[in-house]
């Protein structure tokens, strides 16, 4: 880390608004590199089986300053960021390349990180149509008449008929 004041870090942090730019343009780099990945698969993944990296970039390509916030600590903190911001009034020496390596080496936690706040969302099953129930023989469809049971025996006949469908 360069020799450089917490006072020297807020204004490089808040008061540098191309370091801020430049954090933003390499995080939307990231994510359209991840999706350009992606989008060689066919056929296309549904969401539910994105992996966090792509599901990570779609968010960070829709929300890119949202999701750039994250990685301006560690740019700010970077050792050679400093040095530019150093050497150069607001910033302007701040090397594209060196945000850009920040950001990429940043990008597994940041993702691990997002991916625990931000679970898939669950697995759409698949509805299929059910299978014709198998017609069940109920006195009224048999040919012979109902026979009357004493209490305690239609019981033990209604329990087994359960169990037997129940499985």
């Amino acid at each position: 880390m360069a020799d450089i004041t917490y006072a020297q870090l807020h204004q490089l942090l808040y008061g540098t608004p191309t370091l801020a730019n430049q954090i933003e343009i390499a995080v939307v780099h990231e994510s359209k590199l991840i999706l350009a990945l992606d989008s060689t698969k066919a056929p296309p993944v549904p969401p539910a089986e994105q992996s966090d990296e792509q599901r990570w970039a779609t968010f960070a390509n829709a929300n890119s300053s949202r999701a750039s916030e994250v990685f301006k600590w560690p740019c700010t903190l970077d050792g050679a960021i400093q040095q530019q911001a150093l050497s150069a009034l607001y910033g302007s020496a701040i090397e594209d390349i060196d945000v850009q390596r920040v950001v990429h080496n940043a990008l597994p936690q940041v993702i691990a990180d997002w991916a625990a706040q931000n679970p898939p969302p669950p697995e759409v099953a698949s509805v299929s149509p059910a299978a014709p129930a198998a017609e069940e023989v109920t006195p009224e469809s048999n040919d012979e008449p109902p026979v009357e049971q004493p209490e305690h025996e239609h019981r033990a006949t209604a329990k087994k008929h359960r169990r037997a469908h129940a499985s």
